[in-house]
């Protein structure tokens, strides 16, 4: 089963090899990135349950890429087992998978932000008119990376934001549609701490690297409002549904135990929505 998996990626794979370039990269920025998927759930102390990734904002002379790393290295660990004819190399140790899937292209095409979401084997494509939050600059300051920076504020797509930005990297973006300050915000999280973004990594490109669409023309332009209504009322059943009719494989979930659930443990396990706690909750 575990070959076949592979062999399924493979075949999306092949057909992101020819991906269109729409610029080049001139500087990298990583960010270290918590999210809470359910905010019903907390730990023992009572805070909130957060899952991890790393997050990179491409920048380009025109147009800027958001996307998960853990994805990229985890994909590329995917197509070198492929090579190998479908089996793991036991000798390189598996990256951890990407907890985003979703890729956010910012001014492609000009004037558009466009947020592309890969969630249950559905393709989903968001475009929306180019938008920069409207900021209120704070007196606060501190040090970042060896970086003075400056706090700022704004109410921006559902949620209300704190950012850290330098002067000294006079670049006005920052991790997804963050942007418009005098600087480079470094850090950033709303102000319930459901979403961080602290950065972890700052490289200059110059150029040496393409800012690509990847699978874009397989996406589904959808409106906004629909998918927050889907999504909202998706479950891991759907998932499965999902699975079965993109990978012509039959899967069935099992207990740990090997056995299959009844119908009232199955609706139970599987029937209930997924939480959804995107980072645009302007809908």
């Amino acid at each position: 089963m575990r070959k076949l998996f592979l062999l399924i990626i493979a075949f999306d794979l092949c057909g992101n090899v020819m991906a269109q370039v729409i610029d080049k990269v001139q500087y990298r920025i990583t960010y270290d990135t918590n999210c809470v998927a359910d905010t019903t759930k907390r730990d023992s102390t009572g805070g909130y349950i957060y899952g991890t990734d790393e997050m990179a904002l491409d920048i380009g002379s025109k147009v800027s890429k958001f996307y998960s790393m853990q994805g990229v290295r985890y994909t590329k660990w995917i197509a070198d087992n492929i090579k190998r004819g479908g089996e793991a190399d036991p000798n390189v140790l598996q990256p951890p998978r990407p907890l985003i899937t979703t890729v956010f292209f910012h001014n492609y095409p000009e004037g558009k932000d466009n947020t592309l979401s890969d969630e249950y084997s559905y393709l989903y494509r968001i475009e929306e008119p180019l938008s920069t939050p409207e900021w209120t600059i704070l007196p606060d300051t501190s040090t970042i990376l060896g970086y003075h920076c400056t706090k700022a504020e704004t109410d921006y797509k559902g949620r209300h934001w704190i950012a850290w930005y330098t002067e000294d990297i006079p670049i006005d973006q920052g991790p997804w549609f963050l942007g418009g300050l005098p600087g480079l915000i470094l850090k950033a999280n709303d102000v319930q701490s459901q979403w961080i973004f602290n950065v972890i990594g700052l490289k200059q490109i110059d150029g040496k690297e393409d800012i690509t669409l990847g699978k874009w023309k397989k996406y589904d332009p959808m409106d906004k409002a629909k998918y927050y209504k889907w999504r909202r009322t998706a479950t891991r059943d759907d998932m499965i549904k999902a699975l079965n009719a993109t990978s012509n494989v039959k899967f069935t979930p099992v207990k740990s135990t090997g056995e299959e659930y009844t119908s009232e443990e199955y609706h139970e396990e599987f029937g209930k929505p997924v939480p959804f706690n995107q980072l645009d909750l302007s809908e």
